[in-house]
């Protein structure tokens, strides 16, 4: 036990607030100097082992049968360590990032795959508080890879044994409720070396990819790609679910980088509107929010009943109810600076032209399940196939739309506007920040920390008076999204 407090002790020192904009998965980790131990003191998500049933109960590790040596053990390096973690920490893999996910993918190398299932599912069955979500919605999930079962059998097997698979197989709908992601052969879908620029040609495979797993609900992740910084930048922006790698440190330092805000940022609320030539969600408050040099630009979105996204804070428009007509009723109407209302394309295009600027999207809904059904993959689409995720913050005041978004990306930053439910809450719920009005914050001022703690990012709405951004920078919110940025972004210089 003191041996587990200080591998536990370890760990929480090298991954305090381990934000990631994307899951890590740790490929052949016991190739690490510290199986399992490194990937979980660096928070990576996913631990991959390739593994040889060699009787009775025992199993070795290793990648082919002269790559390990009889000490290479499952259970001393991968299941007493999972089994000790989850229950030192009342149920969870981290106890300080609660709802982080845990995942252990089995590469089944022994070519007698039922006699291989059979053994591990005794082995395992043995800690239904550790593996099975029935018991514990925070197991380890537990993915099968490599000589996998046919779809048809999948069922023969404990419903807590989920499996890998890939985009050329076909499924029923109940055997797709049994896969849990697919992994593709980086190759099959593009050459390219992650040092040169990748080819128009290749990125459009991966987007296709990308977009067909998740068109089944479920994440991917590419084995044998490019394991480079700059093609771990491509494959966050081009949607990629996990990022595979070998080089757990370098690889999670620089995505850890990457989420990291730095001090008090300024969005700029509805855009950049209050100057000369602007009107709130404008184009050109978008351009002059990037121009400005603010670190977002947030925007309201609504959906037409033709299935337009158009850029609009209410959900009228002139008087007509933008959800219940056609683009074509609104879009030659006019806002204040002369603009007709602008489609979610036409935003995204400029937006495209300021690398630096993030979007702040907020989806509006009155918590219409239809309609967000909708409009959530739409707006998923149109961000994926610009490569935009990465910089874009989901907000909505609908908890169930943010849910939903958490769901389907789980690597993009969601942040529920409501104000009543705690940041613990919503950690449990798959969100991953919080966008709150200063009045929430000035009740709950612990919620910054908390949310801190938790690994979430806190936004605060709509602030523009000096005493609001100088109480919000001391609570060391991350963002604060303002109608006059300028005030906050001086006054965040100021104090940073």
């Amino acid at each position: 036990m003191k041996r587990l407090a200080l591998m536990l002790t370890l760990a929480l020192s090298l991954s305090a607030y381990a934000q990631y904009p994307v899951l890590i998965h740790s490929h052949n980790d016991y190739a690490q100097q510290a199986p399992f131990w490194l990937a979980y003191a660096v928070k990576a998500n996913s631990v991959e082992c390739d593994m040889f049933h060699v009787g009775g109960s025992k199993f070795l590790i290793g990648h082919g049968t002269d790559d390990f040596c009889y000490n290479q053990i499952f259970d001393v390096w991968y299941l007493d360590p999972i089994v000790q973690v989850i229950r030192y920490n009342g149920g969870h893999a981290w106890n300080d990032d609660e709802n982080r996910p845990l995942q252990l993918l089995i590469d089944v190398k022994s070519g007698d795959t039922d006699t291989f299932l059979k053994a591990l599912c005794r082995k395992l069955g043995r800690y239904p508080d550790v593996f099975d979500p029935k018991v514990n919605p925070h197991a380890c999930q537990v993915v099968i890879s490599g000589n996998t079962p046919a779809p048809e059998d999948f069922d023969r097997y404990p419903a807590y044994l989920l499996f890998d698979s890939n985009l050329s197989n076909e499924y029923t709908a109940s055997q797709l409720e049994r896969v849990a992601m697919f992994s593709e052969y980086f190759r099959n879908w593009s050459s390219w070396d992650g040092k040169s620029e990748l080819s128009a040609g290749d990125e459009q495979h991966l987007k296709e990819a990308v977009e067909k797993a998740h068109a089944l609900g479920k994440p991917i992740r590419f084995w044998e790609a490019p394991d480079t910084q700059k093609a771990w930048d491509k494959f966050i922006e081009l949607g990629f679910d996990y990022i595979n790698t070998d080089k757990l440190v370098s690889c999670t330092e620089h995505l850890k980088a990457c989420a990291k805000p730095h001090g008090t940022r300024t969005v700029a609320h509805r855009g950049y509107w209050d100057i000369e030539g602007s009107a709130q969600n404008s184009r050109e408050s978008l351009r002059q929010a990037g121009e400005h040099g603010f670190y977002g630009s947030e925007f309201d979105v609504n959906l037409t009943a033709d299935g337009e996204l158009v850029i609009n804070h209410d959900f009228d428009f002139h008087g007509i109810r933008i959800s219940e007509n056609p683009y074509s009723a609104i879009k030659d109407l006019t806002l204040d600076n002369g603009e007709t209302i602008a489609t979610l394309d036409e935003y995204l295009d400029i937006f495209c032209g300021y690398p630096e600027l993030h979007l702040v999207f907020e989806l509006k809904s009155e918590g219409d399940p239809d309609y967000e059904s909708r409009a959530i993959p739409l707006l998923i689409q149109k961000l994926e196939d610009r490569g935009l995720c990465v910089r874009t913050d989901f907000i909505s005041f609908s908890l169930g739309a943010c849910r939903e978004v958490a769901r389907r990306k789980p690597g993009m930053m969601v942040e529920y506007l409501g104000g009543e439910v705690s940041p613990a809450e919503l950690k449990s719920m798959g969100i991953n920040g919080i966008d709150y009005h200063i009045s929430v914050f000035r009740e709950h001022p612990e919620w910054v920390a908390e949310a801190h703690a938790l690994g979430m990012v806190v936004n605060v709405w709509t602030v523009n008076d000096t005493k609001g951004v100088n109480d919000m920078i001391a609570l060391r919110a991350d963002f604060i999204t303002a109608n006059s940025p300028e005030l906050s972004e001086a006054l965040a210089k100021i104090k940073h």
